[in-house]
């Protein structure tokens, strides 16, 4: 059987119409308009489907749960793109002004600080997502935050920001999700690029503006991630048994 790579981390089997998403804990496959999660337990799929239903029924912009048997959920596809994908987007296009067109690439470096560019448009709306879901989930008395701030859980339609994958409860400070989502933009590959940077302050601007969100302790949640990335890594390159030669440092 043949696979080929496609985006929003998924294998699409040659031949079908099936697509089968990348996911350490789950079978995620894509049919027909049509996503199937399996799940290595029915109390993990409840919880998912809990909170699907408690999100989705306040307003809050996540899949549509259309059915539930056991340890399996089916929910409506969400076209979009994952947030990297989004920003290896921005960037190609910035990447295609010459080299040596120093007044397009001043006019582009520019246009990256523009107040309505796409990016910041992306970062306002993850933010209001979040700031939307702690007030579903009653942050102020619950503690319970987003949790899993990977990239690729967060969708851009073009106008909206979508959010996926809540398999588990998590509590802790609002700073703990926007420190780790910081840290998951800023290793993208290539890192520290001026989209990246623009991103993350506008990002880390507007969760202090929204909030009132605490800059040094986001500073704190940002570093432990990085050093929690580091640890992941080194734990998969020792590992004999394990063929990949570089490490993902956003897998959990």
């Amino acid at each position: 059987m043949n696979l080929t790579a496609t985006k929003r981390g998924a294998i699409l089997k040659s031949g079908s119409e099936e697509v089968i998403f990348a996911s350490k804990r789950n079978k995620v496959i894509l049919r027909d308009g049509i996503v199937e999660k399996h799940y290595s337990s029915p109390e993990a799929a409840g919880y998912e489907a809990d909170s699907l239903k408690l999100l989705r029924v306040a307003g809050l912009n996540v899949p549509k749960l259309i059915g539930h048997d056991g340890c399996v959920l089916k929910m409506l596809y969400l076209p979009g793109e994952a947030l990297p994908d989004l920003i290896n987007r921005l960037e190609a296009m910035t990447s295609c002004v010459p080299a040596d067109d120093e007044y397009l690439r001043a006019m582009d470096a520019e246009h990256i600080y523009v107040m309505d560019a796409e990016h910041f448009r992306v970062a306002d709306a993850i933010i209001d997502w979040l700031d939307n879901y702690y007030h579903i989930v009653d942050y102020k008395q619950t503690c319970i935050i987003r949790g899993d701030v990977n990239g690729r859980n967060f969708l851009w339609d073009g106008v909206r920001c979508w959010g996926v994958d809540f398999e588990e409860r998590v509590t802790g400070e609002r700073e703990e999700d926007i420190g780790r989502f910081i840290a998951f933009v800023e290793t993208y590959d290539p890192p520290g690029t001026a989209i990246k940077i623009a991103f993350m302050e506008r990002f880390i601007n507007k969760a202090v503006q929204t909030f009132d969100a605490d800059p040094v302790r986001i500073t704190y949640y940002r570093e432990l991630e990085l050093e929690d990335m580091k640890i992941r890594r080194v734990k998969v390159l020792s590992n004999p048994l394990n063929p990949v030669k570089l490490a993902d440092p956003h897998s959990p």
